[in-house]
């Protein structure tokens, strides 16, 4: 903590994750839909990933009680709730491999790297590089990006 006239401020360490990103890093991602040149931030990726493992949680405790008051039994809710969400997975299912594709290049590696996927072990090593920290400066992929 930094003080500053009559005000204290918070340093947060380098690369730590704000909430109030969470939104943009989305938009972001949908905005670049089928985008898979560039780099993805990890927090770009974390807080798009987030949203996506919420999401339809979210909508399945929405549609049950709207429904639930509406009198729709257990196999209408449920049928409701499925086609929802799986509307939802089918338009993010692009965006989703774009994102993965720019954060691969933002650690410098290629989305063919992404293929590794078809094996468990492969599965890992995308898993570990997605993790990876980015690149400092510039790489063969571009500047790195900031949200």
């Amino acid at each position: 903590m930094e003080l500053r006239g009559d005000e204290a401020v918070t340093r947060l360490p380098r690369g730590a994750i704000k909430f109030s990103k969470a939104f943009p890093a989305y938009v972001t991602c949908m905005r670049k839909y089928a985008v898979f040149s560039g780099r993805a931030s990890l927090a770009e990726y974390w807080w798009y990933f987030t949203f996506n493992l919420f999401f339809p949680i979210v909508v399945a405790f929405f549609l049950g009680v709207v429904m639930g008051v509406a009198g729709a039994t257990k196999h209408e809710t449920v049928g409701a709730v499925n086609a929802v969400n799986g509307i939802y997975i089918l338009a993010t299912i692009t965006p989703s491999f774009a994102v993965v594709s720019r954060r691969l290049h933002d650690v410098g590696k290629s989305a063919w790297s992404y293929c590794w996927c078809f094996t468990i072990i492969g599965a890992l090593y995308v898993w570990y590089l997605i993790l990876q920290p980015s690149q400092a400066g510039p790489n063969k992929y571009g500047e790195p990006e900031e949200i």
